[in-house]
């Protein structure tokens, strides 16, 4: 008996030192509907891994986003509402009183790159608030109307958060904000016409994909930059890589091999929107079927992505189909 414990006890000390295998992510059967409204009003945002949706929330929301992580202190404008920003070069909050004719706006690049954004000069480059004075045109909301101007000026950044003012350019509705930021967070969403916090992105780590509309930008052929909404796809460059595979892959025989070496791209608009194109024959968007994303979520593995579809069974508009498998 006490030979045959002995025997038990070694097998699972030598199973106990194997090295694992990895775990390899599962297909996701089927089609799934992201449905962003036709009225494009919802950000809605998805789990690879687990295969579900896990928040849908009206994207005009929030005004401002702060970073949760230390290392960067980033505040971002709410891109869906096609926010811009005005650097007054001025410190004196009362000083800055209009939307500073002359002075050109500014957008936040979709890629989400630190140094793209219209409020990058916050901070100086010691990193503490330069307590510039920032004019923000908050854009619209998800029905059309325009949402006026706020001025904005970050008054401290430290290792807890934030404290920043703002106002009405005639000064009226001052606040005084302290935002802490928190661990769970990717980032915190703040709101000028509610006057806080808002719970609008999820913690981090429970979503991958968030179908929304935001600002992108193009070059016309005299060089002149386009600034237009999309709705589209966006990633956390922090957490997530894409390659597109355009015409190079075969999603019924994709392997993973096959996408190993392939140039992996970390801009959070990497998936983006020209999945689908505007057939103006037709009237209506048409997917490009051969636009294959692959998604490496890190830990989790790699992802196939392939849009089938951009209308519901209604024939309206802003329901992105998509198929998703783990490589």
């Amino acid at each position: 008996m006490k030979a045959l414990v002995a025997l038990v006890s070694l097998l699972f000390i030598l199973s106990s030192c194997e090295k694992e295998e990895p775990l390899y992510p599962p297909s996701v059967q089927g089609t799934l509907v992201a449905g962003i409204g036709k009225d494009y009003r919802y950000s809605v945002y998805f789990n690879i891994e687990q295969g579900s949706f896990v928040r849908s929330v009206e994207h005009d929301k929030w005004s401002l986003s702060f970073s949760s992580d230390e290392a960067d202190s980033l505040i971002s404008l709410n891109t869906g509402n096609f926010m811009s920003a005005k650097n007054s070069g001025d410190t004196s909050f009362s000083a800055v009183v209009d939307t500073l004719a002359g002075i050109r706006w500014k957008y936040d690049f979709p890629t989400g790159e630190k140094n793209r954004k219209a409020l990058k000069f916050a901070l100086n480059e010691s990193k503490k608030a330069s307590k510039l004075v920032f004019v923000l045109d908050l854009g619209f909301d998800a029905d059309g109307n325009t949402l006026g101007y706020r001025k904005f000026q970050l008054l401290k950044v430290d290792l807890d958060g934030y404290t920043f003012r703002y106002a009405r350019l005639d000064g009226s509705e001052l606040k005084v904000v302290r935002l802490n930021r928190e661990d769970n967070k990717r980032r915190i969403m703040y709101d000028m016409r509610s006057h806080q916090i808002e719970d609008i992105e999820p913690s981090t780590d429970s979503w991958d994909l968030c179908f929304t509309q935001y600002t992108d930008y193009d070059l016309t052929v005299e060089g002149d930059t386009l600034i237009y909404l999309v709705r589209g796809v966006q990633t956390d460059s922090k957490r997530h890589s894409v390659f597109l595979g355009e015409n190079l892959l075969n999603w019924d025989n994709l392997q993973l091999s096959d996408i190993l070496s392939k140039p992996f791209s970390v801009a959070e608009n990497a998936i983006g929107y020209d999945w689908k194109i505007y057939n103006f024959d037709l009237a209506r968007y048409v997917i490009e079927p051969e636009m294959i994303y692959i998604v490496n979520t890190g830990l989790n593995g790699y992802y196939a992505l392939r849009f089938v579809d951009y209308y519901n069974d209604l024939g309206e508009r802003g329901f992105a189909s998509f198929e998703i498998k783990g490589l």
